[in-house]
């Protein structure tokens, strides 16, 4: 496979996610029931994530998407210095009012510390509040912000963000919370929120811990759609794997297929009393995905 055509795949990835931006400066996303589209969603966490990923193949493009998108991104932030899971003016917030909560706060704060660090250092008293109510006794923090203890649940993927945001933020890191997302990451971190196992390890390894659970199942070697496929890709060489041919034959999958923008859910946005959920996936997600593989390829193997 040539690095030429890995960086046209990048580049036709990159013009391609570009157009999907929408009117409110916003990645847009669509909800999901067994893989039928059911309509929208106001959620800003897909966006968040996509401007994460598009820190890995920083250019004249992304620098210019990048300026788009975070001015809607610094508008969502509330008053306590957090984020919602829904945009400030969705109608969803009002039907379905949710809590601040530590998973899209900590997503937006790692963009905006990839793209724009001395806003971090403007905020950082606030996001230190925030994490000071947020944390456990054991190291970990509650998703719900302003919550309370009771029935706030701690989730290992959304704790990754935190750890994520305090890398790209050049903050240290509490050895609990190391050492406690090590330990869940060997064998599939359970998850109330997020399905996509591809996923996980992706954002595990993202912030640093070795997906385990990743390596044991060998589930990288599976040619899968193109956004899952490259999660897995990204995955493996954000970890270092000598697993060079299943890293070539996801990356090879990625170049091959004209539907790069094919949805791939990631997590559940509803869930229901008979465990049934609605899920959220994004066509600029599955793109933004497919982008950054291909950068973590060429920065790798040239």
């Amino acid at each position: 496979m040539k690095t030429c055509d890995v960086e046209n795949c990048r580049e036709q990835c990159l013009f391609e996610l570009a157009q999907l931006i929408d009117e409110q400066g916003l990645f847009p996303a669509v909800r999901m029931m067994n893989g039928e589209v059911l309509g929208t969603s106001d959620t800003i966490f897909v966006t968040s994530i996509i401007l994460v990923m598009l820190a890995s193949c920083k250019s004249p493009t992304t620098e210019k998407i990048s300026a788009r998108v975070l001015q809607t991104l610094v508008k969502e932030r509330s008053r306590a210095g957090a984020w919602n899971y829904w945009q400030h003016d969705s109608p969803s917030r009002a039907m379905e009012p949710y809590p601040d909560d530590i998973d899209d706060t900590f997503m937006a704060m790692t963009a905006i510390a990839l793209w724009r660090p001395q806003l971090v250092d403007k905020w950082k008293k606030e996001i230190g509040l925030v994490l000071d109510t947020q944390r456990s006794r054991e190291g970990l923090y509650r998703t719900w912000i302003g919550a309370g203890v009771a029935g706030n649940d701690i989730d290992p993927v959304a704790n990754a963000a935190v750890l994520l945001y305090k890398n790209a933020a050049g903050e240290s890191v509490e050895s609990g919370l190391s050492r406690m997302l090590k330990r869940l990451s060997e064998k599939e971190p359970e998850s109330l929120y997020y399905s996509s196992k591809a996923y996980k390890a992706y954002i595990l390894a993202k912030a640093g811990i070795m997906p385990d659970f990743l390596f044991k199942e060998r589930c990288a070697i599976y040619l899968t759609v193109p956004c899952e496929g490259a999660f897995l890709a990204s995955a493996l060489m954000l970890a270092c794997s000598k697993e060079h041919e299943a890293i070539q034959a996801l990356i090879l999958n990625i170049c091959d297929t004209s539907d790069r923008a094919a949805l791939y859910p990631i997590y559940r946005e509803k869930i229901f009393k008979d465990g049934s959920a609605t899920e959220i996936a994004s066509p600029a997600l599955s793109l933004a995905a497919c982008a950054e593989a291909c950068s973590l390829y060429i920065e790798r193997y040239g």
